[in-house]
C-alpha cells in the first residue's frame, strides 16, 4: 500500500484543526470518508496519528513526526515516492511509535 498525497491533506488538516468533523467540513468531504482515508494512512504507515478522545484529537508521537517532514521538506511534496522516501526516513514504524506509547500495543497489534 502506498501513501497518497491526499491522505496527507487529510492528515495536515485534522493535525490543525483537532477535530474529524471540523476537517471534514473544511474539505468538503464526509466525517466517514475523513476518517477511513486517516486509519488507511495510519496502517500504511504501521503506527497511530492521533489520540482520539470525545473532544478531539492529539498527534501521537508518529503524528508529530509526520508533522515535522511536513515542515522540515524544502518545498511542497509532489509526488508519492518522494513522500514515501521522506517517510521512511522519518523512522515512522509501530516499534518507535509503542517505544514511546506501549499502551497502544494491544490496540494496534
Amino acid at each position: 500500500m502506498r501513501v497518497q498525497l491526499q491522505q496527507l491533506r487529510y492528515f495536515v488538516s485534522v493535525a490543525e484543526s483537532g477535530h474529524f468533523t471540523r476537517s471534514a467540513e473544511a474539505l468538503g468531504v464526509s466525517q466517514p470518508t475523513l476518517s477511513k482515508q486517516i486509519h488507511t494512512l495510519e496502517a500504511t504507515l504501521g503506527a497511530p496519528l492521533f489520540d482520539r478522545s470525545r473532544g478531539g484529537v492529539m498527534l501521537t508521537t508518529a503524528g508529530e513526526t509526520l508533522r515535522s517532514i511536513r515542515i522540515g521538506a524544502p518545498g511542497p511534496v509532489t509526488d508519492s515516492g518522494t513522500l514515501e522516501k521522506m517517510i521512511g526516513a522519518s523512522g515512522i514504524t509501530p516499534e518507535a511509535a509503542l517505544e514511546s506509547k506501549p499502551e497502544l500495543a494491544n490496540s494496534w497489534a
